[in-house]
């Protein structure tokens, strides 16, 4: 929960391989509502050194709002930002993007 003076997020930039979790995986988090306290309409842009269709499909059934696949320059990352802030996707039911069903990893 934000306090008082506390900033809000406006956009989440996240890899798609992770330690703990992909970014598939917290896409899917915060698209059907699992984390408190984040909206799940939060503007979220996926980054991937490993970029596969099946990778790039599934950001999209999540409803990322861009995905760029490295390497990419800080014009290109800032670009992308301004677009997808300004790109609003329909947002599904929370029970929606939890039952969605991703294409196959390769």
């Amino acid at each position: 929960m934000l306090e008082s003076g506390e900033k809000k997020i406006d956009c989440v930039i996240c890899d798609h391989l992770m330690e703990l979790l992909s970014g598939l995986d917290l896409l899917r988090l915060i698209r059907s509502g699992k984390l408190k306290d984040v909206p799940p309409d939060l503007c979220f842009v996926m980054v991937t050194g490993f970029s596969t269709t099946t990778v790039s499909a599934a950001a999209k059934v999540l409803d990322a709002n861009a995905y760029l696949a490295k390497p990419i320059t800080k014009d290109e990352l800032f670009r992308a930002i301004q677009r997808a802030m300004a790109y609003r996707p329909t947002i599904r039911t929370p029970k929606e993007y939890a039952s969605l069903i991703l294409p196959q990893m390769e």
